[in-house]
Parts: C-alpha cells; structure tokens; sequence
C-alpha cells in the first residue's frame, strides 16, 4: 500500500506539472468556459435546426401524401359512376344493348323512341352532353348483346385474332391492333323477349360480365320487358341476376298491366304513350340514385354461372378473312374454342347451314324466319352450351343453303365469332 505521504507528494507533483502546461489564470478559466459554452451552444443550435429541418420535412411529405390521398379519394368518390358525373354536370357516355324494344321498335318516330327521350331529358335535367349509342337489334335474344358489347370493346385485327380477355387491361393491348374505345359510364340491358327459357340467365350474365370486363367503373341498369305481361321466369331470372351483382331493376311490366293494349303498337312494342313510360321509369330510377350520388363497384363479386370464364375470349372473323366459292365459305386459321357463333341477315323461310371443321362436318344449325324481310341476327351455331368444345387446325367452312328463290343466303354473311 503507498504511504500517506507519497500520495500528498504524487497529488503536489501533477498539480505542479498541470499548473505548467495551463496556466490557470482566471482570464483563461473563464476564456475556456466561454469557448465551451459556445461551443455547446453551436452544437445545440445545430442539432435543434437539423431536427426541425427534418420535422418540417416529414409534415411537409405527409401534408403533401394526404393532400394526394384527398384528391385521389375525391375524384374515386365523385366519378366511380354514372350518377356521381351527373350530379357534378358532367359529360357522359350512355350505352344501350338490348332486342327490338330495345332499339324503340313501335314508335312514330326517332323523337319518340325512349331511348332518345332520356339522351335528351338527362341533358336538359342535368345541363350535359349524353354520349348515346345503342347497338339493340331487333328480334335478337342475350347472346347478340354479348357479342356487341365485345364488338365495342375490341374490333378486329388483319387476322382476326383479338380478344378482350385482359389485354385491355391497362389500355394498351399486346397487339397494338385494337381500335380506339369509349369508355361507357351506364349500360341500360334490355332483353328478354326473344330468348328461350333455357339459356337466357347464362346468356344474359354473360352481357354484364362482358361489360365489367371493358369498363370497370360501368354502371348498369336492367329492364324487365312489358312485353312478357307477367314476371315470367325469365323476367325472375333478371332479378336474380341484378340482385346478385347490385344492379338496379327498371320495372315496366306492372306499369303496362291495366291498360296493356292501349300502350303498345302492336302486341308487343310500346307505342308512343308506351316509350314514354320507358322513358319515365328509367329516368325516375336515374333521379333517384343522382340525388343520392349513389355508386356502386361490381369488380369484386363473383360470378353466378362457373363457365363464364369461357366469355372472357373473343374472336371475330370478317367477311373479308374468307374464301368463297358459291354458297360455301371458308376460313384457312387454327383456333379452339367453345362457342361458335355467326353473325348474318335471315331471309324470310328456313335458314340453315353446315359447319364443317378440317373436311369433317361439325355442326348443322337452322332459324326458321318467319317475316318477310331480312333482318340481321348473331346467332350460336354449334348448339352450345349442349355442343363440346372444337379445334380447328387447317379450315373451318360455312356451308349455306339457298333460300326459296335459289338465292345465295351465302351473300348475308356478315361474320363469324369464337368465345372460349
């Protein structure tokens, strides 16, 4: 242990040592404090500037990400629909897809079709522009509407090998051979009248899925047709449907019900004072949704019928794509599918064809028409969904037969489509 007295000597010693190396005069005490002091408060400063320059800049970044966040949801909440632009005064794009009630068959006029009458009642009510186009087809049933919904969509290539099945996804398709598209804000579905009891829930879905496929922020509104009289099970089916997706459902058949005969043009399209109850049911559940700026997103609800997937592909072959030689027509491609439809006008009588794939008859297909004009139907072919799926890998041939005149039918050809 080190004595007492060398510890007092060894503290005399530093002390002495230290005492020469800083002279501890009190101007150099305080001269150093000072020095500290301010070195200390630099410090502090710039500590206190940095950490405020970093708050300031994290508020500004989260002031400027909710600022975007409140724009993006403004703009979401204000034009996901039809009903949202209208009360905003804003342009709109209508499309109408229905049969010959559709298209206002039995009215005086264009003026009077109440398709036109709404263009024209949304605009003067709402003070915009309605885009309008009604692709209807008379004596038609759901599977036309499929088909010129998808027509819309997508036009055909020089091979006639397009499909929707997400290539528009981002507006840009892989081929870059597509046309230019509108968006559609509302699609108004009318059918019924025409379609057999068998497949009109699977055709008919098949529109609506076919339009949430185009345009996802589409709105749609479906009509039951005064023409049934009664809700019959197809008019049962459109509710079923519309319910499933959240769709609005315009009633026309109860408005018709007390004084039927005096509301139509004949047994079943509205006469003018019909096309204006049209007119004023669909108008009254457009109102009514506008003063609620009432949306509605379908995207994420499933679909009813598990083979809608087969619709998600769609083919078109023009005219043009074919080689004649008399009444027969035929396409040299390879393709699959699972529905073959045809696209031609029917002549008064029986219209028939022969479906044949690589030399092999496939199919036979015939439409009695009862009228006598011609008018213009998209029709299954193949008998599906009863028919299987097929393959063609060198041709497929269109055989027609005459008409009642020996006419070519071969010259009404306007198309033929693949879905699946």
């Amino acid at each position: 242990m080190i004595s007492k007295t060398w510890q007092t000597l060894t503290a005399i010693l530093l002390f002495s040592f230290l005492i020469g190396v800083f002279p501890c005069t009190d101007s150099n005490i305080i001269a150093l404090a000072a020095s500290e002091e301010a070195n200390i408060a630099a410090a502090t400063t710039t500590i206190s500037q940095l950490e405020e320059a970093q708050r300031a800049a994290a508020m500004e970044s989260a002031e400027a990400n909710r600022a975007a966040a409140i724009e993006t949801e403004t703009k979401r909440l204000k034009y996901e629909s039809v009903y949202r632009k209208l009360a905003d005064g804003m342009d709109i794009n209508l499309l109408i897809v229905g049969d010959s009630i559709g298209a206002g068959s039995g009215a005086s006029d264009d003026e009077h079709k109440w398709a036109n009458i709404l263009k024209a009642g949304l605009e003067e009510e709402y003070g915009v522009a309605v885009n309008m186009t009604n692709v209807s087809m008379g004596g038609n049933a759901s599977y036309a509407g499929y088909v010129r919904t998808m027509e819309l969509a997508a036009s055909a290539d020089k091979t006639g090998k397009d499909s929707v099945s997400r290539e528009l996804a981002d507006g840009v398709p892989a081929s870059g051979e597509f046309t230019a598209r509108e968006d559609f804000d509302l699609a108004i579905l009318c059918y019924g009248h025409n379609d057999s009891k068998k497949n009109f829930s699977l055709f008919y879905e098949s529109i609506i899925h076919a339009l949430k496929i185009s345009y996802p922020r589409i709105s749609i509104i479906c009509i039951q047709e005064s023409s049934q009289k009664e809700y019959t099970e197809k008019m049962q089916a459109i509710s079923m449907i519309a319910e499933h997706y959240g769709l609005p459902v315009v009633d026309t058949i109860a408005p018709f019900q007390d004084d039927y005969q005096n509301l139509v043009s004949d047994h079943i399209h509205p006469n003018d004072a019909g096309q204006e109850i049209y007119y004023e049911c669909v108008k009254c559940l457009i109102d009514s949704r506008v003063s609620q700026r009432q949306g509605h997103d379908p995207s994420g609800i499933a679909v009813i019928d598990e083979r809608m997937d087969i619709f998600d592909s769609f083919r078109y072959y023009p005219p043009e794509l074919f080689e004649r030689e008399g009444n027969t027509l035929t396409l040299y491609t390879q393709d699959a599918g699972t529905i073959l439809g045809m696209d031609f006008k029917m002549t008064p009588g029986l219209n028939s064809c022969r479906v044949i794939i690589d030399g092999e008859e496939y199919s036979t297909a015939q439409f009695n028409f009862k009228q006598d004009y011609k008018q213009r139907h998209i029709k299954v072919i193949n008998g599906w969904p009863e028919g299987s799926s097929f393959e063609i890998k060198k041709a497929i041939s269109i055989e027609f037969t005459d008409d009642a005149d020996g006419k070519y039918r071969a010259d009404n050809f306007a198309g033929l489509m693949i879905s699946g």
